[in-house]
């Protein structure tokens, strides 16, 4: 049996998180959703455990295109473009003072890198309208270009040296974060380039998706400006940049230490890999919080099957196990030497029983 569509509604709590923490009494409530997220969920998930039932093919085949479980993820933009004007507004409040403004721009930013893993799971799909709904999500955190590379770029060249968004075995989070950000924008700038000239477009006409996601946040800021003036503008950026952060954070745990091997080369002297499988992604079964992340955690299956829907993914039991669930996971990247102690162990553990 799958899961029942409003299991998933469990993700809509980061919303109203947000928005509830503003009306507390004491500046500590903007921080809330923060609190929530990676206090309190992790706390749950050790409780609850994890979940490892798998849907079979007769089950994916059925429900892949059920509207409910869809309706969940189309409703994602809307609650997060409210919330994000809301608390546009909510910055002209007298209320808010410097310590509740850095709370409330990083709670939207959390609801933000929701945004994104809901943005994520909308432009895998086929549906030109579900894609837009994704970019639409992207954009709101100035992140667009993210489509562009992950697409076209990551699910070509993960677990290689070629993408930025695998993380290397031994590297830390820290030295991790600037390589993808500058990489993986280079690359959807090169992904792109390469798409318009064999389509025979303009690079610098109106059909280049990179210009668009560079106008789109500029003209964002400005109605920010305009409609609530420049601390709008600040909690824009700020918000942008945790989710930024929190989407990499994601990409460093997803693929940390693993690697395809090379297999050979072409005439033109570029690498051929092993093909994409179970052992190139990290594999988290913890119940709530693959209900609050739309089954994201259940990666490697994502990654054999990109058009499934979040509902019909599998845990993979043949994938390398995270210890703890994407919030827990979170925390440890934090701290270097703890993060390599535990998940260095656990690589060279997997690697040895495989």
């Amino acid at each position: 049996m799958l899961d029942p569509p409003v299991r998933y509604l469990a993700a809509y709590l980061v919303p109203l998180t947000v928005v509830a923490s503003y009306y507390g009494r004491v500046w500590v409530t903007t921080f809330f959703p923060l609190i929530f997220a990676f206090g309190c969920m992790p706390l749950v998930d050790a409780v609850v455990g994890v979940d490892d039932h798998s849907p079979t093919e007769e089950e994916v085949k059925r429900n892949t295109r059920r509207f409910a479980y869809r309706l969940i993820l189309y409703l994602w933009p809307l609650v997060q473009w409210t919330a994000l004007l809301w608390a546009a507004q909510v910055t002209r409040t007298p209320r808010l003072g410097g310590v509740e403004f850095v709370g409330l721009a990083l709670s939207i930013g959390l609801l933000g890198a929701q945004g994104v893993n809901v943005g994520h799971e909308l432009f895998h799909k086929r549906s030109e309208f579900e894609q837009y709904l994704g970019k639409a999500l992207l954009v709101s955190v100035c992140y667009g270009h993210f489509f562009i590379e992950h697409v076209h770029g990551h699910h070509k060249r993960v677990g290689t040296p070629a993408d930025p968004a695998t993380a290397r075995l031994g590297e830390s989070f820290y030295r991790f974060l600037p390589r993808t950000l500058i990489g993986s924008y280079r690359s959807a700038w090169r992904l792109e380039h390469d798409r318009l000239r064999r389509n025979g477009l303009a690079v610098w006409g109106v059909h280049n998706q990179m210009l668009w996601f560079a106008l789109l946040p500029l003209l964002e800021m400005t109605a920010f400006y305009v409609l609530s003036g420049p601390r709008a503008c600040a909690l824009f950026l700020l918000q942008s940049v945790t989710a930024i952060v929190l989407l990499e954070m994601v990409n460093y745990i997803e693929h940390y230490g693993l690697e395809r091997r090379a297999m050979g080369a072409r005439p033109n002297g570029e690498l051929v890999y092993e093909a994409v499988s179970s052992k190139h992604s990290w594999n988290a079964a913890h119940r709530i919080t693959n209900y609050m992340l739309f089954k994201l955690q259940r990666h490697p299956d994502h990654h054999k099957h990109v058009l499934h829907p979040y509902h019909v993914l599998r845990s993979d039991k043949e994938s390398p196990q995270l210890p703890s669930s994407y919030p827990a996971m979170v925390l440890l990247l934090l701290i270097p030497p703890a993060w390599k102690r535990v998940m260095d162990a656990r690589l060279r553990r997997y690697v040895a029983g495989a």
